[in-house]
């Protein structure tokens, strides 16, 4: 640990009040984030009861939407990604040949599978090559012809068993900290 030049070291007697206010301080943080997950999760319902409050992501080329919560002093917004990209799936499953259906509209039966691996890892599963889907679109944009990279995202991006595509609420806090005038 660095020296601190302005730290003032306690003296033997004051560790204890430490000691003790340490552990007040601990007890009302795990309180208090009690409460914020509290308070998120009813922010999220909410966003998700009230659809018709819903606005457009500021990036487009993302799917979901958002809901900006305001309140007299502060102000945050619960965003909804509906595009998780999909981590892997199996060598020569339902998925692998979808994605190389649509890629074999622009490339060869040999280069459609080269193709690919632009994209994700080799079998025996395939694994996703780019760190969020942020990046992944932007690659597939870059990667692929425009008339097939828009189905081929959406192929790759999560849904449950019966299809319906997976999604992320989050709460962005960016703007929490400012006072709204």
């Amino acid at each position: 640990m660095k020296a601190n030049p302005t730290l003032v070291l306690p003296t033997a007697a004051e560790v204890p009040a430490l000691t003790d206010r340490v552990g007040e301080l601990n007890a009302e943080i795990a309180t208090l984030a009690t409460e914020r997950d509290g308070i998120e999760a009813r922010l999220k319902a909410y966003a998700l009861h009230h659809s018709e409050l819903h606005e457009p992501l500021k990036d487009l080329k993302r799917e979901g939407r958002k809901l900006p919560c305001t309140g007299s002093r502060h102000a945050i917004t619960v965003v909804i990604a509906s595009d998780l990209i999909i981590g892997g799936f199996p060598d020569g499953g339902p998925k692998h040949k979808d994605l190389l259906e649509i890629l074999r509209e622009v490339h060869s039966e040999s280069e459609a599978p080269k193709a690919l691996k632009k994209f994700f890892g080799p079998p025996a599963k395939w694994e996703n090559l780019y760190a969020n889907g942020l990046r992944f679109r932007a690659a597939a944009a870059d990667l692929l012809a425009p008339a097939i990279a828009p189905r081929f995202i959406s192929a790759c991006t999560q849904a449950d068993k019966f299809g319906v595509k997976k999604s992320t609420v989050s709460i962005d806090y960016t703007s929490a900290g400012k006072e709204q005038s």
